[in-house]
């Protein structure tokens, strides 16, 4: 008796980007079993359809943040930018089935989000795209609707820096505050508040003359948080000079952390800004009326501003400023004049 042989058939199952026809090869001694079988298949693939028609943007975001962001990014930056973002997104789009958002509906959502500053859309966008572009990856979808979206955001308000005058009567008037530390120590190293409030005694060498970054601080209920930094180059080693090292070692040091409640535990950074340095900044313009009046932020972003107007070289600014990126450093820091150029072209060497 002649052995039976198996018979191919070719259906198309679906269709890729393009519209070309995908097909998949099905194999039976009969044609009724090669029928059974493309019945189960394409049974199988409506209920993962269905299955998947229903995933929520919300649940696939969480999919995608715990899959491609945990372990990867800090935990400052997973919480303060991702989780913050996605946040923002999810009240718009999380109920919605992914499947169904279309690009007006996304174009709608940044129309009506244009009041917020410039960075807070470009990282929405950013993350909304990632998302869909993900989904595509997994089969979730078959195109992403974040395509030729107009972003629109509000008229930045830019960042202040005292003048290199200010910023030495700013110094010296720190040098008698009560409050004055904190400020102080921002003004001639370019921490961040919460590097500030992470900042222990332990950390600074007066020998060596080397401030390390070995922390940040944030808290959440109530609790302090110790993370690594904002950024994989936040934790560095800052070169100190003399001055800084002989106003602090006029405090009596304790073994714990510079700023904070009997230096044995971190102040929060939050509390910190509403209370010493607005008392600190409040009595600096008491006293001193023509001087502006700068957030903590802008301590620190006075102090890239100076070492760029000094000529020092922009790959260390950004190694000081913890930064892994010199054109961010440049564009967010650093404030670029015709006469800083001036003084960074040697004319006496043109020919």
């Amino acid at each position: 008796m002649a052995k039976k042989k198996r018979i191919e058939r070719k259906v198309v199952v679906d269709t890729d980007l393009f519209g070309k026809p995908i097909r998949k090869s099905f194999y039976g001694f009969t044609n009724r079993e090669i029928d059974e079988k493309v019945r189960a298949y394409q049974k199988k693939i409506l209920l993962e359809e269905e299955e998947l028609s229903n995933i929520t943007f919300e649940e696939y975001s969480d999919f995608w943040v715990e899959t491609y962001k945990v372990g990867v990014v800090s935990d400052l930056t997973l919480k303060n930018s991702y989780y913050a973002s996605l946040k923002i997104l999810n009240e718009t789009f999380g109920q919605m089935p992914i499947r169904t958002i279309n690009q007006a509906q996304i174009q709608k959502f940044f129309n009506t989000n244009k009041w917020r500053n410039k960075w807070q859309v470009n990282r929405l966008h950013q993350i909304l795209k990632a998302v869909f572009d993900a989904a595509i990856q997994n089969d979730v979808i078959k195109k992403s609707p974040v395509v030729n979206i107009r972003k629109t955001s509000a008229t930045p308000k830019g960042k202040q820096a005292y003048t290199k005058e200010d910023y030495r009567r700013v110094l010296e008037y720190a040098k008698t505050h009560p409050d004055g530390i904190g400020p102080y120590i921002i003004l001639k190293t370019g921490l961040r508040r919460g590097e500030l409030c992470g900042l222990k005694w332990s950390d600074i060498d007066m020998n060596t003359m080397v401030l390390t970054v070995n922390r940040s601080i944030t808290f959440e209920d109530g609790h302090p948080i110790i993370n690594k930094g904002k950024t994989v180059n936040a934790l560095r080693q800052i070169p100190i000079d003399s001055e800084f090292c002989a106003f602090l070692s006029t405090f009596n040091k304790k073994t714990g952390y510079v700023i904070g409640k009997d230096h044995k535990k971190p102040a929060n950074p939050h509390n910190y800004n509403a209370r010493a340095y607005a008392r600190f900044i409040s009595d600096l313009c008491d006293d001193l009326p023509d001087i502006p009046r700068l957030t903590l932020h802008e301590l620190r972003h006075t102090y890239g501003t100076i070492l760029y107007q000094i000529g020092t070289p922009l790959d260390t600014i950004a190694d000081v400023m913890g930064h892994g990126d010199i054109q961010l450093t440049k564009s967010i820091y650093v404030h670029s004049t015709v006469e800083d150029a001036r003084c960074r072209i040697d004319f006496t060497k043109i020919p």
